[in-house]
């Protein structure tokens, strides 16, 4: 009797796990993909009252790591199940590569981190989450080069996303170069001028003519080595006339500052994007 306890306790625990019904949780999961060779994995953040069963979808965030981060690492900067509950809705941190930078590399094969999400992701988490299928709920964080991505990510795919908040972004890659594995996402710049520029906020600001940008935080320390690029990012969003919010508080690139202002940056999604 006791072995059939056993195995009906762990029967109901599968089932509880595998429908999601009005379960808040930290799920780590493997999104099916043809993109990418691996980093497929990604954690999602489930409200304590989700029901995967309602009428009203939840709204989505995406939480983007650094460079030589992975899917984990807002797991130690955000108290995701805090804020999931706060707002009602799905954080999801997927794993971008150790310098994969959010982008489809032009070196690598299967290392297609901007089609993953647009092609893959999103359509996986609508039919395994009960998530949006409107950009007006759907948000982009990140820190570093997830900021970067965030801004980007946004910038490209303004029929999929809403809105951004990017915490010490790297709003310039050109002016990197070499650095932290560009090369291998965007290849050789003066063979590949136009696909840097067709990805480096700053330009692809610049070359937005006669389309609205859509809303965009951007907050970095002013001791930040990414201070300069984020300050030029926010007066060129002034100059062209953006709904933005830009903060450049005291502080460093480092882990303290992201988890101090990560709230601040889900917040600004939160207020900007709806049904």
């Amino acid at each position: 009797m006791r072995h059939h306890n056993s195995y009906l306790l762990i029967s109901l625990l599968l089932t509880s796990i595998f429908t999601g019904n009005s379960r808040g949780d930290i799920h780590h999961v493997k999104v099916p993909t043809a993109v990418l060779a691996d980093s497929n994995r990604t954690i999602i953040a489930t409200p304590s009252t989700y029901d995967s069963q309602r009428p009203a979808r939840y709204p989505v965030i995406l939480m983007l790591h650094g460079w030589s981060g992975d899917e984990t690492q807002w797991e130690d900067d955000a108290d995701l199940q805090m804020l999931a509950n706060r707002y009602d809705l799905l954080l999801v941190l997927p794993d971008g590569g150790y310098a994969g930078w959010w982008a489809d590399s032009q070196t690598q094969p299967k290392r297609n981190y901007e089609r993953h999400i647009v092609d893959e992701l999103l359509p996986w988490l609508e039919q395994h989450y009960n998530a949006t299928q409107s950009k007006n709920q759907r948000g982009l964080t990140g820190l570093s080069m997830g900021g970067y991505g965030s801004i980007a990510l946004l910038l490209r795919n303004p029929d999929v996303f809403g809105a951004a908040a990017s915490l010490s972004g790297i709003t310039d890659i050109i002016a990197h170069g070499t650095q932290w594995g560009l090369l291998e996402a965007f290849g050789d710049q003066e063979v590949n001028a136009e696909y840097w520029r067709a990805h480096n906020p700053l330009t692809m600001i610049d070359d937005l003519r006669g389309r609205k940008i859509p809303p965009i935080f951007i907050i970095c320390g002013a001791e930040d080595f990414a201070f300069q690029e984020n300050l030029a990012m926010a007066e060129l969003l002034n100059e062209k006339g953006a709904k933005f919010l830009a903060l450049f508080p005291p502080g460093t690139h480092s882990h303290p500052f992201w988890k101090e202002y990560i709230g601040e940056a889900i917040r600004f999604i939160v207020n900007q994007i709806q049904d």
